[in-house]
Parts: structure tokens; sequence; C-alpha cells
């Protein structure tokens, strides 16, 4: 009999969003990612997607969904990045839900606490928000209601257990050591002892009048896949399940930061995968879902837990609003007093919003209001399923009331996202996550000044100032220095300044919409908490400035203001102006390049340094305009200019420096990334194919390492699709590193 094994990914990422502007700000410097976002999705979130296992000799015999053999939940707050920055992530998630629904019954995917706020340790409103809004959010992605809830760090009391039970969910994952007691009927319950309860089964909470199930992952392999490098070998860690079998041959299970697999564990994700082709080929296991096993094995026992709990902190939940000794590897002489002052601050302003909004609300809903019930209302707004507008019309808001009624809603979602659980986690108030939890308090504080005349503002400064920092000063000096950034409705206003000159057709800034502009005067909307602001525009010089009036209020913005990720659009939009070249220009510049490699490079005369740096800049421009054009005339544009552009690639190698070199590597790849995907969305022809191989040769012969991941996706898909005839598998599988067995399996109809 096979041994169920259950792997679970917990993938997760705070709201890393300004809450003025609706975008991140640049988060990490000298990187070619702007934000973590990025940079782990291209270690992780994409490689599971699609994870290569290698043959013994380096080639791909397979690529494997992972998310398709793992349990797994991504949260809310990642997947709306992925909305707007990664869709075919999502699209990978669908049809890996899809696939474990076809092969278990049950989908792999559950959904996980809104914006992964500790639930033991929010309000009761707030608790039930965080809980609804997931279960929306959830459900329109995956069309379907989640059987499993990930509570954030594990962090559950019997008041959350209860609340999910009631919201009809079956299960949650913790950890063994969050278990207190345990019984088999109406027997004596029995103390757990150092998180010895069943890791193979699972238990029923009861809390009053509902139960629900509860998994207790194995510590022992989770801490060792998360801590002592296990993904580093498939082979090992395929042995190590096997002992563990030994011991519990119904069911293996283990939970940890799905981060792991190819971020914190570099390929981390080839390991699962060339795990999961091995469980796939031998008769000891079946990968499986916590909702399977239920179904297949209801609980026999009931557990009793710590309450309240979490799977980090041994303290319960203190590692959260108070200096546990709970840390990341805090220096010497360092403590985490500030955690207690930061959550006080929140919570005195939550609050009194809880208050504001109510009565505000009260003012502008006719009839009977019932606050619980919008707010659970407004998850269909944040998942996308209804527009602003179509919510207060549901709730019969004046339409001159609607903006009053947006800013509400959206104060609202600036405070659960002030809850945020990584703003405790670490080591020093002065650390990003902190930082930005403050950052949406005091955006819900703007929001709530055009309702109250309190101090909202000092009174969350009053708790600030006790939080001292390890590093300089303290929540409040922190805060004011942060708040020294442009305001969000100047840095779009800005933006589409500076776009209505450089940049035709910028009419959106994250949050912010361009309605009109004209002449100096510019009108500007946020979608999220419909604020209009009508702006008039002057620009100085000598120095540069901007000075925007805003109603009676002028503000002027300098150079120095100007945010690093702002600044780098503009750049590239000033860039774009001067790579425009045309074909005459393109034939002009490859034959004097073919004039200079016959004559001046054989002479022995040497150009001057400045000659080559000038001219590279021109030639890196020149292969710029040609990979920015359009995918689908990419073929015929590189055939009627395929000499002239190997001409200028080889000069660029031979004289360019490392940064043109590596420029143009970039561009290169980016632009296979575009075919990869629009040849996946359409497919392969022998001419595109032809034209494909030929770009990859000459960059391959110029120095380069082209990136072949999209390429490689959509040539596996379409030879296991049988898209491909014989011979072009067979030259695909040679130049994409695919093993020639899959060319092979396709000319024999598999």
């Amino acid at each position: 009999m096979k041994t169920d094994l259950i792997i679970h990914g917990h993938f997760y990422q705070p709201p890393r969003q300004n809450p003025s502007t609706g975008l991140i700000d640049k988060e990490i410097s000298g990187s070619r990612f702007l934000d973590y976002n990025q940079l782990i999705s291209d270690s992780c979130y994409e490689a599971n997607a699609h994870s290569r296992y290698l043959s013994f000799d380096g080639r791909i015999l397979k690529i494997i969904n992972n998310y398709a053999y793992m349990s797994f939940n991504f949260g809310p707050t990642l997947l709306s990045w992925f909305d707007e920055n990664k869709p075919w992530i999502l699209d990978r998630l669908v049809q890996a839900d899809q696939m474990s629904i076809q092969r278990l019954g049950h989908g792999n995917a559950i959904a996980q606490g809104y914006n992964h706020s500790i639930l033991p340790l929010s309000s009761p409103r707030s608790r039930l928000l965080q809980i609804d809004w997931a279960l929306k959010d959830f459900e329109r992605r995956f069309k379907r209601p989640s059987e499993g809830f990930w509570c954030p760090e594990c962090a559950v009391d019997e008041q959350t257990l209860y609340s999910l039970a009631s919201s009809g969910i079956k299960y949650v994952i913790l950890s063994p050591f969050q278990a207190r007691a345990a019984r088999q009927d109406s027997q004596e319950a029995k103390k757990v002892i150092e998180g010895r309860i069943g890791w193979d089964e699972s238990f029923a909470i009861n809390i009053r009048d509902k139960s629900i199930a509860a998994f207790f992952y194995n510590p022992e392999l989770a801490s060792a896949v998360s801590f002592s490098h296990m993904l580093r070998s498939a082979d090992s860690m395929y042995s190590r399940l096997l002992e563990i079998r030994k011991a519990t041959p119904r069911l293996i299970t283990y939970a940890t930061d799905g981060e792991i697999y190819g971020h914190h564990e570099g390929y981390g994700d080839m390991a699962i995968a060339a795990l999961i082709e091995k469980v796939e080929s031998k008769p000891d296991f079946e990968l499986t879902n916590f909702a399977a096993v239920l179904e297949k094995r209801p609980p026999r026992k009931e557990a009793f837990i710590h309450s309240p709990s979490s799977w980090s902190c041994g303290h319960g939940v203190e590692r959260w609003r108070s200096d546990c000794g709970c840390s990341t590897g805090a220096k010497p002489g360092w403590n985490q007093k500030w955690r207690s002052p930061l959550r006080q601050g929140f919570e005195a302003v939550l609050e009194r919003s809880e208050a504001i909004f109510d009565s505000s609300m009260a003012r502008l809903i006719p009839g009977q209001y019932d606050g619980a019930r919008l707010l659970t209302d407004y998850g269909s707004v944040l998942c996308h399923d209804i527009s602003i507008q179509d919510l207060g019309r549901r709730w019969n808001v004046r339409q001159d009331d609607m903006t009053d009624f947006a800013s509400l809603l959206e104060m609202r979602r600036c405070m659960e996202n002030a809850f945020t659980s990584c703003g405790w986690f670490f080591n020093d108030i002065s650390g990003l996550e902190p930082r930005k939890n403050i950052a949406f308090c005091l955006r819900a504080i703007e929001l709530m000044e055009r309702f109250s005349s309190e101090d909202l503002r000092g009174l969350l400064f009053s708790y600030l100032e006790k939080a001292q920092s390890n590093v300089e000063g303290n929540g409040k000096t922190i805060a004011l220095r942060d708040s020294q950034t442009l305001k969000g409705f100047l840095e779009a206003c800005l933006y589409f300044y500076v776009g209505s000159i450089l940049h035709s057709g910028s009419i959106k800034y994250g949050d912010w919409k361009l309605v009109n502009l004209r002449g100096a005067f510019m009108t500007i909307l946020n979608e999220r908490s419909l604020e209009t602001r009508n702006l008039e525009i002057n620009e100085t010089t000598s120095p540069w400035s901007l000075v925007v009036k805003d109603f009676d209020k002028s503000h002027v913005i300098r150079t120095k203001d100007i945010p690093e990720r702002l600044m780098g659009t503009i750049a590239l939009w000033i860039d774009e102006k001067l790579q425009r070249f045309d074909h005459r220009y393109l034939e002009d510049l490859a034959t004097s390049l073919t004039v200079y490699g016959r004559l001046l490079g054989r002479s022995g005369f040497k150009s001057s340094d400045l000659f080559y740096s000038e001219n590279c800049s021109i030639c890196v421009k020149a292969l710029k305009a040609f990979f920015d054009r359009p995918v689908e005339n990419m073929g015929e544009f590189w055939v009627e200019h395929r000499q002239k552009l190997t001409i200028i690639l080889e000069f660029i190698a031979s004289k360019g420096r490392k940064s043109d070199i590596e420029a143009i590597e970039e561009l290169a790849n980016t632009q296979l990334e575009r075919v990869a995907a629009w040849i996946a969305d359409k497919e392969f022809t022998a001419f595109r194919i032809d034209c494909i191989l030929e770009i990859l040769a000459l960059a391959r012969a110029n120095g380069m390492q082209p990136k072949l991941t999209g390429l490689q996706d959509a040539a596996y898909d379409a030879m296991l699709k049988g898209q491909l005839d014989e011979k072009d598998s067979f030259r695909l599988c040679q130049q994409l590193n695919l093993n020639l067995s899959l060319a092979a399996r396709q000319a024999q109809g598999h």
C-alpha cells in the first residue's frame, strides 16, 4: 500500500505597494530587479511553474508544474501583484489546481488570511474581514470554494478556529508544537510532549458548536527541508522519506515557506521536480493533498491547542506584540521592545477608525446600516468582481457621496494592511516591513481627516515615540523621515506631466488616472478612493522645479524629490526618444562598421577610446530599436536585416565595454522571452524556428548566454501536443538543451 505524501508550500509576500500611489517603490539597489516580488518570482514562483527535471547529462527530460503535486497557498497580496505583472503564473496555478482535482477529487490550492495579519491578535471585525476577503479572492481565482485555510504564521486561538469553521473551512495546517493535548473518543486527554502528536492523521478540534480538522505536520522533516539543505539531493530526500515511512506508513506531511523552493535554497524547485518524478515512478508514495486525505480518513481523535499559538514563536503570538526574544538574528545588544508601542499605536488608531467609519457610513447609506456586511461586500471590489461604483449603487449611495463612500472603504483597507505580520517579525522598526505598515496607517489617517477633526496623526506618534529603534531614532522620527517623500498625487502629477512631453498615452500611474490635461491644468483621479485633484502646474528653470497648486496650497517638486522608480521610468522614456532609427540608418551604420572592419581594423591605426565608446553607444541604441519591435514582425525583420544586425552585434562584442555587452544580452533575453510567450500563444513554424535558432547562434558566437527558459517551455509544450514535425523537434531539442528522447517520443506518436 502506498503512503500518502503531502508537501505544503506557503507562498506569500506582504503588500509592498506605496499606499499613496499603489506602486512598489524601488526596494533593491544595484540589481536588475526593482523589488523583492520580482526577485523571488524569478527564482521561485516562476521556476516552480515550469521546473526542470534533468537527465544525467544535464539536458531537460521533463518540465513539471510543481504546483500540480504540492498542496499550496498564495497570499492575495502576492496574487494581486501577479495580476499586473505575471498573469501567466496565475494561469499555471489554476491549471495545477484543476489537474489535482482531476487526479484526486480535491484541489491543491487553499486560501490564506487576506494580508497576513495575526488572526488571534486581530479585532473581531478585522478577523472576520481577513477570512471573508480571503475566501472571496480565492473563489474568484480558482472558481471553487476553498476547503482549507492557511492561518498566517499558523497563528490560531479558539475564536479564530471557530470563525473559520463558521465560514465553511474544513481544515487547517498547524505545527505539532501548537497541540496541547489529544484524546480518542471519550478517553481522558493526554498531554502532548514536545510536539509528539500523530503526524500521520487528522484531528478534530471542537469549539462550542463547531468542529474543524487539523493536520499537524512532521516538524523534523520540515526543519530538515528549511534549514538543513535537504533540497540539495532528491535521492537523499527520498531515502529520508522511506525511513520515516517505517514509523508512519499511512501519511507523511510537512509544511514550509514556499520560498525555500528556489529562493532560499537555490534550485530547490528542481529538487522537488526530481522528487515528484521519483515518487511518480515508484510504488512507495502517492502525492496527494489534505482534503483528499480528509475525505478518505476523517478524524478519529480530538486535539486541544495552546490558545493562542503559532509556528514561528515559542511564546504563543508574542513575537507580534512584545520583546519575547524571537528574532531573525538581531545584533548583540539589540531588543524588540519597539513591537509593543507599534501595535498599540495601530490598535488605538483602528479603534477610532472603526467608530469614524460607522458614523460616517451611517450618514451616507439610507435606511438600516450594517457595517460588518458592507465591509464583507467590499471584498468583491478588492477581488475585482465589481467596481467600487457598483458597490455604492448596491448600497443606494448617492452619486455625490460616492467619493466619501470609496474613501472610507479604502481607509479600512489601509488599516488592515497596517497589521501585516511582517511589520513585527524582524529585528528593528527601521526595517522595510515596519515602515511599510506605518505608511499604510498614515495613509488611513490621511483619508480620515475629511471625516473627523481628531488629531489621529498625533495619537499614532504618541505611541511611535516610545518605539525606540536599535539603529537610530524611534518610530516617529522614522515615520517623519519617510513622510518627506512626494505625496502620491504629486508623484502621479509629475509622471503625467513629463509623460505628456516624452511618452504619449501615459494615463495610468498605479491607482491614479489622468482625467484631463490642458495647458497648465490637470485633473487626476484615484481609482481606489475616488479622490479627484484639480491641479495647476508651472515649470521653473535654473534650477528646475515643478510648482503644483492644489486648491489654495502650492507644492514644489525638485529633482531631489523624484523617487528612484519614477526617475528610472523617465530615463526609459528619454532613451526611447533617442533610439528611433529607421531602416536606412541601420543600413548606414552597418556599412560604416564594415568599412571600419576592412580598413581601420587591419591597418594598425588605433582609434581613441572616445571613438569606441561613442559608436558602441550608438550601436546599442540601434539594437534596442530592433528589439523593441512588435514580436509578430520580428521574423520578417530579422530576415531582411540579419546581415546588418550581425555586423552591429559583432562590433559591440569585439569593441564594447562589459556594460555594453551586458545591456545587449539583457535586451536579447527580454526579446526571446517575448517571442517565446507569443509563440506559445500562436504556434511554432519552420520559419520562426529558423529565425530563433539563427539569433541564438549569433548571440552565442559573440560570447552571450541566451536565456532559454521561455523557449524551452514553449517547445516542450508544442512537442507534447504533437505540433512539430520530427525534424523541427530534433533541431529545437539540440539547441534548447532538451533531451532528444522528447523528439523521439513525439516521432513515435507518444
